[in-house]
Parts: C-alpha cells; structure tokens; sequence
C-alpha cells in the first residue's frame, strides 16, 4: 500500500472541489482524506502508486469548470496510518495564506430550472445556488472558504438544506451559501417615507410589488450579488429621462438585461463568440453592434448597446414578467457602487424611494464586468464580477519582492504579486471621487489581508 501528499494550489476553494475529490477518491478506491488548507487543498492518498497516479491524473483533467488549478505537486512515501474511508476534514490553517478565492458564479442551468418548477422546494426562491454557482467573492471574509467565514454564517441550515450540504452525491454538497425559503436571506422592499425606512413588503410580496412599480413606470434599486443596480423599463420614454436627470447622466449608455440570448438578437448583432461570452459563467455586459433604433433612448448617438442576461435566481423571477429592462450601476454617475443598505437608502433617495433588498451582507462590492469583441478576440473593458479575483502566472522569478501595482486615477484598480501570481482587484472607478478613493482602500486593505500580501514594492 503507497502513501501520497498531494498539493494543490490555485482558486480550488468554493467551487466544489473537495466534493470533487471525493467522488474521484470513490471512483478510484482511494482511502484517506481531502482539506481546504492556507495554500489551497492538500490531499493524503493510500492505494497503489499507479492508482494514485491516476486518480491525480483524474484529478488534473476532469476538475469543475468554475476551479483553477494553479500547481500540483504529489509526494510518495510511507506511513503507519491506515485510512478506511476518504473523508473531507475540517479546514486548517497553520501557515501563511497563498490560497485563491473563485469569483461569482452566475446561476447554473439546474439552479434555473428548480425556481421555476412548482414541485421543487426552491421555486421562486431569489438565493437559490448550489456547489456550480452562486456568489463568492461577494460574501467571503476569510479563507478557508467554509460557511462561518461568509456573511452566510448568521443563516443555520434547516434539515433539508443540511442533508444536502452533508450527502457526497448531492451537487449541494458542501455548497456554503447553500439556503432555502425556510433557513435562508428574505427579500424585502423598502420605501423611505417621510425620511423613514418603511418595510413594504416581505418575501414573495415583495417581489411581487416591485414587479407592479417596474409595469407602472417607477425606479427600482435592487440589491444584486455585488451592490445595488438601479432598474426600470424601457419602454417609457419619461422614465428613462427621469433616470438620466436623477442618476446625472445626460447622456451616457445604461446597461441592459434581457429575458433571453432571442431577445438580444432582436435589438443587436451577436456573433457566436458574443453569445458563448452571453451565456457563460460570468455573463458581463456584452458590447453588441445595434441592429435598429429601438432602443436609441438607451445608448444615444452610439452604434453599440450594452446587454447582460440574467446572473441570479433573483434575475429569472423578475424575467418571468419582462423582456427587457435597464440595468444600471445603483450610484450617482462616476461614483462608487453603493452595496451597504442604510447608505444606499440615503445616497439614491434622490433617485427613488424604492429598495428590493435582502438580509445578507454583501462583503465585498463589484459592478458587472463590460467586454467587447475584435473579431473572437474578447477584450475587457471593465475587469469585476465574474473575472475578480481570477489569479494570472506570472513567472516564479519575479514573485520576490512583493509588488503593490497602484493602476490608474480615472478608471481605478491596483495590483499585487505574491510568489508566481500577480491578482488584479476589481474595478475601482474615478478616483477624483472621495467614494471611490475609499472603495480603493478598502478593496486594498482587503486583497492585502485575506491574501496575507505585505508588499515591499510600489510602482
């Protein structure tokens, strides 16, 4: 019987990886176990040194989608330990953090199908996810990646919920913002009246209502995955105008969403690169060539339109009622993206007195990503949900020092190096704005603390 370490570095955290394993583990009648550590996953392996070769092989070529694998390495030896399972053990952290964390995942296809099935426990449910999807880099505090180190950790898991966190064979497996109607975040739509904060409408209600003043022609801010986007139709002219001159922004694009990939080819050319850009896991706002003038009120004197389709169960539930719908940042023009409720309620009142909000934080903010395409090339234009905090290699030479990046002053984000990484941060705005200066040295304080980055370095 051969013994092996396995290590595995990169963003194999809160992707479902150490499920992952486990199953490959089983597969392969591997014993042992597998643990979310500082560095990222250590594995120990007992079986026969050509069926740990292949079980890492496995491991390497068929991992989920949404993980990263920076390096592996595999130790042989010998050990007096006998292993009678594989087993997921509890996470450890005895050493310096290099560990990644994955970004936000839009809602998977069977996430989509279950809030839409009236059998399934999590119809209509808005925070439905599972190991395949949902928010991470938005809700994680600390690394390891378990639930107390998330703003899901005030949420206790009911029975249902627990039994699929605890079953190796359920795609929930070990999910960490794994929730229901019954244990998890509640909707709830606040109007400010006479200055006060006034619930409305709960749960269901709520949704319900904010459907109702969207048909009627009013400004809805909706708390998303990574701060708050400010909604409403597009068919009334009045309301965009209303929009434009309480945003302060004349003239400038607003961001749309789109029930469907058909919806978007009405309206704009979509080449099959655009679509799988569209449609894949991060879902940005796509720049498209526009196809008529519909919606010249939108994006005026410019041939390009912005179009996202739905990323949140919360997204599906109100496409159920629409086809298309402005979606923009929920701030004042040039300024940060508002994702804390009470400065919210304060900083968009101007804008409207409505809020469709939840009862779970939302740690770290990010405003969706903007990409456009030269031929099938895609170029970001704006780097944040979806992309941050992707690590990119760099090489092993230039890891000492550490690096502290400072970027740009208008269009603001920084970067750092540690060891062969270098991680951007997410889009940071124009930093002539005292809000975005102080997004900046949070996101900073941020990077530098859950990273363990102490950069000697600043250029």
């Amino acid at each position: 019987m051969q013994y092996a370490e396995i290590i595995l570095t990169g963003i194999v955290q809160g992707v479902g990886f150490r499920p992952f394993v486990k199953r490959t583990a089983l597969k392969h009648n591997i014993k042992g176990f597998v643990e979310n550590r500082e560095f990222g996953v250590k594995i120990i392996s007992q079986a026969s040194k050509n069926t740990i070769q292949k079980f890492l092989d496995d491991l390497l070529n068929a991992a989920p989608d949404v993980s990263t694998i920076l390096t592996h390495s595999i130790t042989f030896g010998e050990t007096e330990d006998v292993f009678n399972t594989f087993d997921i053990s509890p996470s450890k952290k005895k050493g310096e953090v290099s560990a990644l964390i994955p970004p936000d995942i839009a809602t998977c296809e069977v996430c989509a199908q279950e809030i839409l099935d009236k059998n399934d426990r999590h119809y209509q449910y808005p925070f439905t996810n599972c190991t395949n999807c949902g928010p991470r880099f938005s809700i994680i505090q600390a690394i390891p990646y378990d639930r107390k180190n998330t703003t899901m950790k005030k949420f206790v898991m009911c029975d249902h919920c627990n039994r699929e966190y605890t079953t190796v064979t359920d795609r929930r497996f070990h999910a960490q913002p794994n929730a229901c109607p019954k244990c998890g975040p509640e909707l709830r739509l606040i109007e400010i009246i006479d200055d006060e904060q006034t619930i409305i409408a709960q749960r269901e209600q709520a949704l319900d209502k904010t459907i109702s003043l969207l048909q009627s022609g009013e400004i809805v801010a909706i708390k998303g995955i990574g701060g708050y986007h400010l909604v409403c139709t597009t068919l009334q002219q009045e309301t965009v105008d209303k929009l434009r001159k309480r945003k302060y922004r004349p003239n400038k694009p607003f961001a749309l969403m789109a029930r469907d990939i058909e919806t978007v080819k009405e309206y704009c050319m979509v080449s099959e690169a655009e679509e799988r850009m569209l449609t894949g896991q991060q879902k940005p706002i796509v720049l498209l060539k526009k196809k008529n003038e519909q919606l010249e009120h939108v994006a005026p004197g410019v041939k390009d339109q912005g179009f996202m389709l739905p990323y949140t169960p919360l997204h599906y539930l109100l496409f159920k009622h629409f086809r298309i719908l402005i979606f923009t940042s929920g701030n004042i023009s040039e300024e940060a993206l508002e994702n804390k409720d009470d400065s919210a309620y304060e900083r968009l009142f101007h804008i409207t007195p409505y809020y469709l909000s939840y009862n779970r934080e939302i740690f770290n903010r990010i405003d969706d990503s903007i990409v456009t395409f030269a031929h099938d090339q895609n170029i970001l234009i704006r780097k944040a949900r979806g992309f941050i905090p992707k690590p990119i290699n760099i090489e092993k030479r230039f890891g000492k020092p550490q690096i502290f990046a400072a970027g740009a002053d208008m269009k603001g984000s920084f970067g750092l190096t540690k060891e062969n990484i270098f991680l951007g941060s997410q889009y940071l705005g124009d930093l002539e704005f005292s809000s975005n200066h102080t997004f900046y040295k949070e996101s900073l304080q941020y990077f530098k603390s859950i990273f363990e980055m102490n950069p000697q370095v600043v250029v």
